[in-house]
């Protein structure tokens, strides 16, 4: 309550005393109590029949005429009334106030003034979010309005993509983020965008605020891969057997239909099986030299960096060259018959 002084003469001071009485937070405005005094100091208290002139302004203004009787009191509240001051856009608001009283007696004018630095009005609300959120789920998005007569318009930024997601939003609203914002990262598992909320008060426009949120590709955008083809590269091993045989069969392969999702591309192509690792999305293996059960397995990895695989389970025959386990060396006649002599 600021009461700004100002001395009359020897004996008296003019006062003037501002008081915040209340705020409109809808109507961004404060009523304010304006109160001009006249306070003996000191001295005998002189009184007057005859009235004197008195005026006040800041908010706007007021004039007139106060007798006075200062042997019965020591303070002589001459004026008060309460008005509305309005806000500037943002909240804010500073007033300057002045008065003017006079008085007979020892004569004199007190004019008191100065500024008031009224409370700030919260305006515009500030919305925040839940936090980052996997596209395709849902996003809260809070809105603590300073007036619960305040709405709120929601919309969105992500890289080129925009759009409203709701209005007449009261607190806070829900939304489902859509997976379509993923085509704006092809090379990335999460962005930044922003929301941007748009406080109304009826159709009145109360200013805007933006809050920044993270949308990141969920564990299930992978990329895909339709097909694993694998066939006998060696032509005789095909037509002789009719099957795969270990050291003897070479595959042709071929990762077909892999493809990035949500705009995202391929970059790499591996293929491993028995030992080996290939990085070309089709062609031929060296020697298989395990037996049995084999796993074919091709892995792709998208521009995010994410990965899939597909596996093609061939069974190979167990094979081994010929060897020599035995050798007798005898003497024999000329026909075969064993002897020794």
């Amino acid at each position: 309550m600021p009461i700004f002084t100002d001395s009359i003469n020897s004996q008296y001071r003019a006062e003037l005393v501002i008081t915040v009485v209340s705020q409109d937070v809808s109507g961004n405005r404060s009523k304010v109590r304006r109160t001009v005094r006249n306070r003996k100091i000191e001295g005998s208290g002189y009184w007057t029949a005859s009235p004197y002139p008195w005026s006040l302004s800041g908010g706007g203004s007021e004039s007139g005429d106060y007798l006075y009787d200062f042997r019965d009191y020591t303070l002589r509240t001459i004026y008060e009334d309460e008005i509305w001051i309005s806000h500037n856009s943002d909240g804010t608001k500073s007033q300057t106030f002045s008065a003017s009283v006079t008085m007979g007696g020892l004569g004199g004018t007190g004019t008191p003034s100065g500024s008031v630095t009224l409370p700030t009005i919260p305006r515009a609300t500030k919305p925040t979010v839940s936090g980052t959120v996997d596209a395709g789920t849902t996003l809260t998005i809070s809105c603590p309005r300073a007036s619960s007569s305040f709405t709120h318009t929601l919309t969105y930024e992500f890289g080129d993509a925009s759009g409203t997601i709701a209005t007449n939003v009261g607190t806070s609203y829900n939304w489902t983020v859509p997976l379509s914002l993923l085509n704006q990262i092809p090379d990335a598992v999460s962005g930044k965008g922003k929301i941007t909320c748009k406080t109304y008060s009826g159709s009145t426009l109360i200013g805007t605020a933006t809050v920044a949120f993270t949308v990141r590709a969920g564990s299930a955008i992978v990329p895909t891969i339709a097909s694993l083809t694998v066939s006998e590269a060696v032509a005789g091993v095909a037509s002789a057997v009719g099957g795969y045989v270990q050291s003897q069969s070479k595959l042709n392969y071929n990762i077909g239909g892999a493809a990035g999702v949500y705009s995202s591309t391929i970059k790499s192509y591996k293929l491993t099986v028995a030992g080996q690792t290939l990085t070309a999305q089709s062609g031929t293996t060296a020697a298989i030299t395990a037996a049995g059960a084999v796993a074919v397995t091709a892995t792709v990895t998208d521009s995010r960096g994410r990965t899939a695989t597909r596996t093609a389970n061939i069974n190979v025959l167990a094979w081994e060259p010929p060897k020599i386990t035995l050798l007798r060396v005898q003497r024999c006649l000329a026909n075969g018959t064993l002897n020794d002599n």
